[in-house]
């Protein structure tokens, strides 16, 4: 029990924090509960340090651009696939849970640092489709910094994920380093490419929608490699 026991304080911790500091809404807060729930679920204290590293990490980049702290969709945008993984790695249903849950933090994470890193660096950036030159922080938009600070992103989450002990990870295996790198690249990149060719031109498709497939290629692809 001292798994779930961890993973549920420092996930309340986390959402303490994220309320106090005016990061997440209420709204927000109630679907981090939910979230979190299910992290512990299928990863005990594992999937909820990760989560709680991504939103601290993004929170605090984010913080000069955000008009207001994040609501509810904009939780479930970027933890929604995470946390399924974790209730298939609960039922025993996904044998490459651990690998999922980490890729797809992974993923939100390196994108959300390219973005950020990008837009404060004031790189010079081109549209990931066309490849013409765009202003920095455009959807679809790449830069050498950004990409760079997306790479490191994705490799904290992976290094991390993989320090956490086994019993960490309760019902998910824990994920080996490669599949999570590439799950979390692969995921910035197709996030990327997204909102490139689809935000904005296909009803409904917002910068949320990108975030959550952004987030499901970093899960599938880590998987398939794990």
């Amino acid at each position: 029990m001292t798994g779930p026991i961890v993973g549920g304080a420092l996930g309340m911790l986390g959402l303490a924090l994220a309320l106090h500091r005016n990061w997440l809404t209420r709204a927000g807060v109630l679907a981090g509960l939910g979230v979190g729930a299910l992290l512990i679920a299928g990863t005990h204290a594992a999937g909820p340090i990760l989560l709680v590293g991504f939103l601290a990490s993004s929170s605090v980049l984010s913080r000069a651009r955000m008009d207001g702290p994040r609501n509810g969709w904009q939780v479930l945008a970027n933890s929604a696939v995470p946390a399924i993984a974790a209730l298939l790695a609960a039922t025993g249903a996904l044998p490459c849970a651990g690998a999922a849950v980490a890729g797809a933090i992974a993923a939100v994470t390196a994108d959300t640092w390219a973005t950020e890193i990008g837009i404060a660096l004031r790189a010079p950036a081109r549209l990931v489709s066309t490849w013409r030159s765009v202003p920095p922080g455009r959807s679809g938009a790449i830069s050498v910094p950004g990409t760079a600070a997306g790479c490191t992103g994705a490799a904290a989450i992976a290094l991390f994920a993989t320090w956490l002990p086994a019993t960490a990870w309760g019902p998910a295996l824990p994920p080996e380093f490669s599949p999570v790198l590439v799950g979390g690249l692969a995921g910035m990149f197709a996030d990327s490419f997204l909102g490139a060719t689809l935000e904005g031109r296909v009803p409904g498709c917002n910068n949320e929608t990108v975030n959550l497939l952004g987030s499901l290629a970093g899960a599938v692809t880590a998987c398939l490699l794990a």
